[in-house]
């Protein structure tokens, strides 16, 4: 199981990401499936409960703009994050990043924009919240452009499979009763 951490501006793609991994066997939590995403009530309580049962996190690291109100849509999905933790006001993603890597038996594997160059995406990095600055030291791994999208998730699934011959996964994949995670 894997669970992608997104942007709400920013949903086609992380359809997309979930799309592609589909194809590989992958069932992948899309909070706006009709059918597996969301039902009614606290929806950030049954996002942090899925993911307390996901042995794989894929946050989805966005360019500007990145949201509806006045900060998002100046800011990348990084930047409105250390916005509304400076304002003390809830993110949402902020409290998913949180709990994946608070979570023992959760491997982190950020997936940053084509648009971002990677010296971007490592100054995005400084200055996260406290309670988040592990996040800067996964293994990103950047989307492909259009012609590229494919072979970049081709990379994070065999990300994902090395993690699984490495044992890090296992204690995971016993608990949801799969033998793929």
């Amino acid at each position: 199981h894997i669970f992608l951490s997104y942007r709400r501006t920013h949903y086609q793609l992380a359809d997309r990401v979930r799309r592609e991994l589909a194809t590989y066997g992958y069932s992948v939590f899309f909070d706006l499936d009709p059918e597996f995403g969301l039902g009614a009530g606290n929806f950030q309580e049954q996002l942090e409960t899925v993911l307390t049962h996901t042995p794989i996190f894929l946050p989805l690291l966005t360019p500007a703009p990145s949201g509806m109100d006045e900060i998002r849509r100046s800011l990348s999905s990084l930047q409105a994050l250390k916005e509304y933790h400076r304002l003390q006001r809830i993110d949402f993603t902020h409290v998913e990043i949180r709990k994946a890597l608070q979570t023992d038996g959760t491997e982190t594997i950020p997936l940053f924009h084509h648009s971002f160059q990677p010296e971007d995406l490592a100054s995005e990095l400084q200055g996260l919240p406290e309670d988040i600055t592990k996040l800067a030291a996964k293994n990103a791994k950047r989307l492909g452009d259009v012609d590229l999208f494919d072979r970049s998730l081709q990379m994070v699934h065999e990300l994902i499979q090395r993690a699984v011959v490495e044992g890090k996964l296992g204690r995971r994949r016993r608990e949801t009763g799969t033998g793929m995670v």
